[in-house]
């Protein structure tokens, strides 16, 4: 049976890789925030440690999207991290103005800013969700990504208990982006040792 190598991947990347039985492996990114090898991968715990950011409160997790995008990536989340808390969605409901959306979603960052302040994640930059949270953005304690993916979703929340607001906002979208993959190229090749042995 031909073996495989092991690989790293860095935090936040969502990979599936190739076990040398074959079997894909869950995506992880690391808790250490370095390279972490498809063996790490398998008792990766995605759960907020108990430590605290520099404000010492959880920040408040916001997604905003068209339609119910939001609340089918909060389900894929709970599905493996366990019930959320401090987590919200909000849809723009077809035919509803900026306005009354910009309210929805104030009203909601007041309510998950338990005094870490509140990460908004939007659906597509340039959409009336991103616009809409665009204008919060003049109020302290808030940052917005926009590309919100599963991902994305779990870096929050596996971080947002030990890193500022701030931090947590640039670590998120280096993991959306990572967290896109193309599994045919990303499938691990033997090495050129091993090759020579099949050969022979």
């Amino acid at each position: 049976m031909r073996r495989y190598p092991p690989r790293t991947i860095p935090f936040g990347a969502c990979v599936l890789a190739r076990t040398a039985h074959g079997r894909l492996l869950s995506p992880a990114p690391s808790p250490r925030g370095e390279l972490m090898t498809i063996a790490e991968q398998a008792s990766w715990d995605p759960r907020p440690s108990a430590a605290t950011n520099g404000a010492g409160s959880r920040i408040g997790l916001l997604i905003v999207t068209h339609g119910d995008m939001g609340e089918g990536i909060l389900q894929a989340a709970e599905m493996i991290v366990g019930p959320l808390k401090g987590v919200t969605a909000l849809s723009l409901n077809q035919g509803e103005s900026l306005e009354d959306l910009h309210q929805r979603l104030s009203n909601s960052i007041v309510g998950l800013d338990s005094g870490g302040g509140v990460l908004v994640m939007l659906d597509l930059f340039g959409g009336t969700p991103a616009n809409a949270a665009a204008l919060a953005l003049d109020r302290d304690g808030v940052e917005a990504v926009a590309g919100v993916n599963l991902p994305m979703l779990v870096e929050a929340l596996q971080y947002r208990e030990t890193v500022p607001l701030s931090q947590l906002a640039t670590r998120i979208a280096y993991a959306g982006k990572t967290g896109i993959r193309d599994l045919r190229l990303d499938q691990s090749e033997p090495t050129s040792e091993e090759g020579e042995t099949d050969r022979g």
